[in-house]
């Protein structure tokens, strides 16, 4: 007596090759999900650096440091109330003051906040650097509860 094979697979090669198939899938998503949140994560240090730039070329282009009224100056130099030296926790929105005209691009300013730090690079009034200043800007954004940052440093000249 002959036992003939039916053509076809057995419940265990399917289960098998499911089991290949699932585990390639799962690898593929994971890989997906992990280029779509680096491109984001991109995306908001582009975006917050391109808000850096901007804003100092502000200063640069328009002497914001020597629009600043004598009220919010401490000891001759912008203090924090200026918006030009901010203390080091300050956190403000982007278009806050004196930045409330500096053709900021408008993609989401409310997700950004600014820090911006400004300093003499020489405190002799007789030195060629007196009228310079070095100037930080600092943007903030939270990712996944976690506090990100991006700092751009420049120099603007003054007339203080």
């Amino acid at each position: 007596m002959r036992h003939y094979r039916k053509a076809g697979f057995s419940l265990v090669e399917v289960m098998i090759a499911m089991a290949v198939i699932l585990i390639g899938l799962a690898g593929v998503t994971s890989a997906l999900w992990f280029g779509i949140s680096s491109s984001q994560h991109g995306n908001r240090i582009a975006e917050a650096t391109n808000h850096a730039r901007s804003m100092l070329e502000a200063m640069q282009g328009r002497n914001y440091l020597d629009l600043v009224i004598p009220a919010q100056m401490v000891g001759g130099w912008p203090g924090p109330l200026s918006g030009l030296n901010d203390n080091p926790t300050d956190r403000k929105l982007l278009d806050d003051p004196p930045f409330l005209n500096a053709h900021l691009p408008d993609s989401n300013l409310s997700y950004y906040r600014r820090n911006v730090v400004s300093e003499r690079l020489n405190t002799d009034s007789s030195n060629h650097e007196y009228h310079l200043a070095r100037v930080t800007i600092r943007i903030f954004w939270s990712e996944k509860g976690v506090e990100k940052n991006v700092a751009i440093t420049g120099i603007v000249r003054h007339s203080l």
